[in-house]
């Protein structure tokens, strides 16, 4: 289902109006939720390990809006990003994947 999604955003054929049909953004949603909630259990772990304490309550929701906003936007900026290297690969699609695959592979693996 996210593999689907990773290529559906780095397919510079696809539409934007494409990313918000229903089952689209069904996906995008349970992505941007799930990943929310593993990045803020993280840093409370983070903050419990070193500092003995989890954050409160203000802080963490300050985080959830910031990490639902981030992700649930980069999914169109992805798509919009592979749109301008597949234009600036003079609409090689064979290039523009192969950029694509290793940029975001490399970035996720440093990351």
């Amino acid at each position: 289902m996210l593999t689907q999604l990773f290529l559906l955003t780095t397919n510079p054929k696809t539409k934007i109006t494409d990313l918000l049909n229903f089952k689209n953004l069904t996906i995008i949603l349970f992505s941007v939720f799930i990943h929310t909630f593993i990045y803020i259990l993280f840093i409370n772990l983070f903050f419990f390990v070193f500092y003995n304490k989890i954050c409160n309550y203000k802080i963490n929701s300050k985080l959830f809006i910031l990490f639902i906003s981030i992700m649930f936007f980069g999914y169109f900026a992805r798509l919009i990003h592979s749109k301008e290297v597949y234009r600036s690969f003079n609409y090689d699609i064979y290039e523009t994947k192969n950029y694509l695959n290793t940029h975001y592979n490399t970035w996720f693996f440093l990351g």
